[in-house]
């Protein structure tokens, strides 16, 4: 073949070193050539990245593992792309037969035969195998009924594809189905093979069938019948095949048994977390109705120390917002979410040089002058009143709570405390909000198990509190401008 087109392998790592060095080695014995190889490392303790240069891969890091697959699309030079995990090692000649089927017979992805690799001899690794070897004994690669999915990719046929993002678990399955619906061509390859190390730990094996429990929602949503299906036994189960070894066939359905249970505690996991997010959520609904209430009269805003994902964001914006913050990677978020109409960067104690007098109807702080030394929140409050030509509101907790900077912003820093009759005595009317003060700490997070028990406790708190916000997590001052 002339002019071989370059090849990308992308794996995804994180404390891979254990297996990394085989895969890598397999990779380089490659009868092909030329080839690219690029590790996508969620920051791995062990000497995984040493082992990476040793071989001459390109190394990047990554927050999100679930955005591996995307963010190596984007970077990736070759024409051809080759998904590998860190576990996995490659026939001599997978690569160059890839290329063939995808040069010479015009198809667009290949799916590969995988068999596993036994070490340890132990009962799971051998019905692991078994799985396997049904799954490549029947081919089975339907995109929606099947549980094979192409590896080795033409890359210009993502170009049309909607990626799945932010996925722990399937997004291989979603983007299968979306190039099946397109009309891509597949190709399944048998003649070389992927190896794969399995797991030979019945808690690691329930551990990783827990995350993808913790993880199928976000999936589901994504493409619910194809995922549906997907859950179900796998149509392999029902082959002639199967039933070769009729005691490893009854240790396959004890093993879905297990995956079976250990997803839906990953499920239930999921389910409470969001049950829990969802209490401490509605804890706010007070703080937004109010917020709306006391805006519902103005046509300008200027929110000072907006930050990334200011409030106004959850209430009806009838208004035009000018979001003020010293930290460009929040005013970058803030522009990315659409909150305000327009931005300034800059220190928020100077605003009285960034705006004119009177120049909005409001002049809103929310969580920001606890970041502050006190004198300076008294002077920023008067700075406010200045720029605001009907009322300036303010949100802080009740006392002082200790925080630490985070999101590498240094200025999330907590520095002073602030109480009711600080906002009573510079003439504010001041509400409660956040439920009893006594049920959350840093980050308003609720301090005590079982959290649902104390969620609901702080939830049902919240009329209380809005009328005695001495009482409150959290005050929210509102100080009219007299003209």
């Amino acid at each position: 073949m002339k002019n071989k087109p370059l090849v990308t392998i992308n794996i995804p790592t994180y404390n891979s070193a254990q297996t990394l060095a085989e895969t890598l080695e397999s990779i380089r014995r490659q009868t092909y050539a030329p080839i690219e190889v690029i590790i996508s490392d969620g920051n791995s303790k062990d000497k995984t990245i040493e082992i990476a240069k040793n071989y001459k891969a390109k190394v990047r890091f990554i927050e999100k593992l679930g955005d591996a697959r995307y963010q190596d699309y984007k970077i990736s030079k070759g024409k051809y792309l080759f998904s590998v995990d860190s576990d996995q090692v490659l026939d001599v000649c997978v690569v160059e037969e890839c290329v063939k089927l995808c040069e010479e017979k015009g198809c667009d992805a290949v799916t590969i035969s995988e068999q596993s690799i036994v070490s340890k001899g132990t009962l799971l690794e051998h019905l692991i195998a078994y799985d396997k070897w049904l799954i490549d004994k029947n081919h089975s690669d339907h995109a929606v009924f099947g549980t094979a999915c192409p590896r080795f990719f033409r890359k210009d046929i993502f170009h049309r594809v909607q990626w799945p993002k932010g996925l722990s678990v399937f997004d291989d399955t979603i983007l299968y189905d979306q190039l099946t619906h397109m009309g891509a061509k597949t190709a399944y390859l048998s003649r070389c093979n992927i190896r794969h190390h399995e797991v030979s730990s019945w808690i690691t094996f329930l551990k990783k069938f827990y995350r993808y429990g913790k993880g199928y929602f976000g999936a589901l949503k994504e493409r619910p019948r194809t995922i549906a299906f997907h859950s179900l036994p796998r149509r392999s189960y029902f082959s002639v095949a199967a039933l070769s070894k009729p005691h490893y066939f009854l240790g396959l359905l004890f093993l879905y048994c297990v995956k079976v249970i250990a997803a839906g505690l990953g499920v239930l996991s999921y389910f409470i977390g969001e049950l829990k997010h969802a209490l401490v959520s509605k804890g706010d609904w007070t703080y937004y109705a109010t917020l709306g209430r006391y805006l519902n009269d103005v046509d300008s805003v200027l929110d000072v120390g907006c930050g990334g994902n200011s409030p106004l964001a959850k209430i009806q914006k009838h208004f035009y917002s000018v979001g003020v913050d010293i930290f460009q990677p929040s005013i970058d978020k803030s522009k990315k979410a659409g909150i305000h109409n327009a931005y300034k960067r800059g220190n928020i104690l100077s605003i009285d040089t960034m705006f004119k007098k009177g120049q909005f109807d409001a002049v809103i702080a929310l969580d920001l002058i606890e970041h502050l030394e006190k004198k300076q929140g008294y002077d920023l409050i008067k700075k406010m009143s200045r720029l605001a030509k009907k009322k300036i509101i303010v949100m802080t907790p009740n006392g002082f709570y200790k925080q630490e900077q985070y999101e590498g912003n240094p200025y999330q820093v907590h520095r002073s405390g602030w109480d009711v009759d600080d906002f009573l005595k510079l003439g504010f009317t001041v509400r409660g909000i956040r439920g009893i003060k006594w049920l959350r700490g840093e980050y308003a997070t609720l301090k005590w198990k079982p959290w649902i028990v104390w969620g609901i406790i702080s939830v049902l708190s919240e009329p209380f509190v809005y009328f005695f916000p001495r009482w409150a997590y959290q005050l929210f001052a509102v100080k009219e401008i007299q003209s």
